[in-house]
């Protein structure tokens, strides 16, 4: 199930991800969420192919990382930051 913080932050960097999606069909009557049975064999599928498939794992693997060094890295963070001091020390603001 997609959190808020995954939806806001992380979903739109499109990692490698198995999803359920971010919706419910319901609740049963010990209040627990009811989920769609396809998208829980979707993922159910998507979860055996990352195990059985080494070239599909890696593959996923290896662009999980170009995002996350891309969008979370010190480098990164140091881009933003030395963005962030440039408009404060500005006269433009």
């Amino acid at each position: 199930y997609a959190y808020l913080v995954y939806i806001s932050d992380i979903a739109e960097k499109k990692f490698s991800v198995i999803s359920i999606g971010n919706s419910i069909s319901g609740r049963d009557e010990q209040q627990l969420a009811i989920i769609d049975p396809v998208k829980i064999s979707q993922a159910a599928d998507l979860a055996v192919k990352y195990f059985r498939d080494k070239n599909f794992r890696d593959r996923a693997v290896e662009q999980n990382l170009k995002i996350a060094r891309t969008h979370y890295s010190m480098e990164s963070l140091q881009k933003h930051l030395h963005e962030y001091t440039k408009y404060w020390q500005s006269e433009d603001r």
